[in-house]
């Protein structure tokens, strides 16, 4: 894992040591695994569960080898942190995923709307509040094309996202008088053209993906000059704070607030994602208010 990614993470793990001890509450142990298409989910005793991209399904971008999935029993009955900590030090996506997904997981009890506001985050509101962080002269890219990505549309001088997977994905055909390619109200660029179009940002979204393959340094660095910074999606599913601590502006992630319901979804749902959308909180979080962070400068 690279050097800042790495320490969000050693720092993350020590903040949740303290608010454990602090609030007096047990650690759970790893009680099932749930590999899936797309995502990992480790079910921790005490209400403890998170999930994380595995890059299978339709992220399948490293043509890894089937899963072992004996080798994943070793850690059933294992303390939430020790396979967090361990795996977390692992450079193999498959570690990171479960050590992310067991992060998330220790996580949990500590992201309902009481803990946050104790520890002085704002929660702005749910997907569609993203849109009231934006100027509408500001050049926004996406790192990855996800849902955050709608309520964006037609809001922007330049809307940008950056793609690792073929971009003929995310384009249709309209077949008229003449023949389009739509959509163009966004561009899509392959990743390679992360560092050119992330440079010239006025605000960067960055894809909790990117933790997971050991990228994130690399986009952090080239967004260094964007008036925000955020960072979305499932696999960033922990607690923010020494995230908006190291910089970033906000995040957009979910909460299961129902740990029963999160592991019915995790079980009979195919698309987990789709489940998380519909039954559990979505919300953009903070250290700042809207208005703040739409006044923010660009560096």
């Amino acid at each position: 894992m690279q050097k800042k990614t790495k320490q969000v993470f050693i720092d993350t793990l020590s903040l949740l040591d303290n608010l454990y001890v602090k609030q007096g509450l047990a650690v759970g142990e790893i009680e099932k695994i749930i590999v899936k298409p797309q995502w990992n989910v480790v079910i921790g005793s005490h209400g403890q569960s998170g999930m994380s991209l595995n890059f299978t399904g339709i992220h399948d971008l490293y043509s890894k080898d089937q899963w072992l999935l004996d080798e994943l029993k070793i850690y059933l009955g294992q303390n939430l942190f020790q396979v967090a900590q361990q795996l977390l030090n692992s450079s193999e996506i498959t570690d990171l995923s479960i050590g992310f997904a067991a992060l998330s997981a220790l996580s949990r009890p500590f992201l309902s709307p009481d803990s946050l506001a104790e520890r002085g985050i704002y929660i702005l509101g749910d997907m569609e509040s993203v849109r009231d962080l934006v100027l509408e002269e500001d050049c926004v890219t996406m790192v990855g094309y996800g849902g955050l990505l709608r309520p964006l549309l037609g809001r922007t001088k330049e809307l940008h996202v950056t793609e690792m997977r073929p971009l003929e994905l995310f384009q249709s055909i309209v077949i008229g008088e003449e023949i389009e390619y739509v959509p163009k109200v966004v561009q899509v660029h392959a990743a390679e053209e992360n560092r050119k179009i992330l440079s010239s940002s006025d605000v960067a979204i960055l894809t909790a993906s990117s933790f997971v393959n050991d990228t994130f340094d690399d986009l952090w660095d080239y967004s260094s000059s964007a008036r925000l910074i955020g960072v979305y999606g499932p696999s960033v599913s922990f607690i923010p704070d020494v995230l908006f601590d190291s910089g970033i502006d906000f995040v957009f992630s979910f909460w299961a607030s129902d740990p029963e319901s999160f592991v019915f979804d995790a079980v009979n749902d195919v698309d987990l994602e789709m489940a998380l959308k519909i039954n559990h909180c979505q919300r953009l979080m903070s250290r700042r208010s809207k208005t703040e962070l739409k006044r923010k400068n660009r560096i």
